[in-house]
């Protein structure tokens, strides 16, 4: 009997943790565009308040991910940029994925994002996930900030709207952390199988619609900016507020700048030596002293008695007072 209990406690444990992990999951739907998938356990959806577009129907931010990891789901209306002349020709409906191949998506795409030169590893295939075909556009995206993500959407069109399911991150990309999201998509109301077409595959049926095809190639062009920058401020505001977690001394940087003020102190000392210099001046009395103590030798001299070499008369001036001789 203990052996039978023990059995059914267990039993129950793993039927909450099972309910536990299914409830932890986020079920998502787009009731106008009847497209549902599942987001796993461990993502935050992003408030509307701080997406900037109009074409995002939800955005979620994956938790306790430094480097910063989004998915951002979002729908572009092609068939509303279609002009009206044009929809008299094309039905709604005509648009979806086998209305242009791999390799003609390739090229409206690199045609726009080539150029930017913030994109580059660009690359266009075909992908199918679960039971869904989709254009897989991966690139890496540089901004102004120096951060650098990979980036990895996939686009399906129907009835007219492209559908964007866009990850990124500035960490280490997961391709199986993608395909978890990807493969729960679900396009409720595509009544027909939507198959990406190569070149090599496109049938003699789908050459028929080149004008279609033309009509396609202008709208994706005005659809492709939503490829791009899509919750550009909630994450580059995200990840400045995790540089100031992580790296608080640059704040505290700029404070000791005015330390600067202090340095002109110096200029009393470039006086100094100013003053200490002047004293140099008094050597000129020095001069003077040896011309002051040859006068008296010469006076001395002269004031000595001489004899005169031509009379013999004894005198002490510079002449002889007998006959005006000069004193030799």
């Amino acid at each position: 009997m203990k052996k039978i209990s023990l059995l059914s406690v267990i039993a129950v444990a793993l039927c909450l943790l099972l309910s536990l992990n299914v409830f932890a999951a986020q079920s998502v739907t787009d009731v106008g565009q009847n497209i549902s998938f599942e987001m796993p356990d461990g993502w935050t959806q992003i408030p509307d308040s701080e997406i900037n577009s109009e074409n995002i129907r939800y955005a979620f931010e994956k938790d306790n991910d430094e480097d910063g990891t989004y998915f951002v789901y979002s729908v572009f209306d092609l068939y509303e940029n279609v002009s009206e002349e044009e929809k008299e020709d094309v039905e709604r409906s005509e648009i979806n994925n086998s209305t242009v191949t791999v390799e003609e998506y390739r090229d409206i795409i690199a045609s726009d994002l080539e150029s930017d030169p913030s994109i580059s590893n660009l690359n266009v295939e075909k992908a199918t996930v679960g039971e869904n075909d989709y254009f897989k556009v991966t690139f890496n995206q540089e901004y102004e900030e120096g951060y650098v993500e990979d980036v990895v959407v996939y686009a399906h069109i129907y009835n007219g709207y492209e559908t964007y399911f866009r990850y990124e991150t500035f960490g280490e990309l997961d391709e199986e952390d993608i395909d978890s999201i990807i493969g729960t998509v679900s396009f409720n109301g595509e009544t027909k199988s939507n198959k990406t077409k190569t070149d090599a595959q496109k049938t003699a049926e789908n050459v028929g619609k080149s004008a279609l095809t033309g009509v396609l190639k202008y709208v994706l062009i005005v659809a492709v900016p939503a490829v791009i920058g899509l919750v550009a401020r909630a994450r580059v505001r995200r990840k400045e507020k995790k540089a100031e977690k992580n790296n608080p001394v640059i704040t505290n940087t700029v404070q000791p700048i005015p330390v600067a003020q202090p340095m002109p102190t110096p200029e009393p000392m470039s006086e100094a030596p100013v003053q200490e210099a002047q004293p140099m001046t008094t050597p000129e009395p020095m001069s003077e002293a040896p011309v002051q103590e040859a006068q008296p030798t010469a006076e001395s001299a002269e004031s000595a008695s001489w004899t005169c070499p031509y009379c013999g008369t004894v005198g002490e001036g510079a002449f002889c007072a007998n006959c005006g001789a000069k004193r030799e």
